[in-house]
């Protein structure tokens, strides 16, 4: 995947994932360092995705359900 295709990508799973109330924001770091210190490549993305606590979710919303609803919502609006 080149640089710019992999923005876009990025793009999408930060807007699926702040679409929904358990998380609190979205970090992403796209690309790899500059200063070679890390073998990732230019395609490599990390997110931190800080969430609110259990309690001020939906009873019986687990991360598990959160965590299959993200897999689908993200493999079908970013198809590999």
């Amino acid at each position: 995947m080149t640089l710019d295709a992999g923005t876009e990508a990025t793009r999408k799973m930060r807007e699926i994932l702040l679409r929904h109330p358990e998380v609190i924001t979205v970090t992403s770091q796209h690309g790899r360092p500059d200063n070679g210190s890390d073998p990732s490549p230019f395609s490599n993305v990390e997110m931190l995705v800080p969430l609110k606590p259990f309690d001020e979710w939906p009873r019986g919303f687990t991360k598990e359900k959160l965590t299959a609803q993200l897999q689908k919502e993200m493999a079908a609006a970013c198809p590999v």
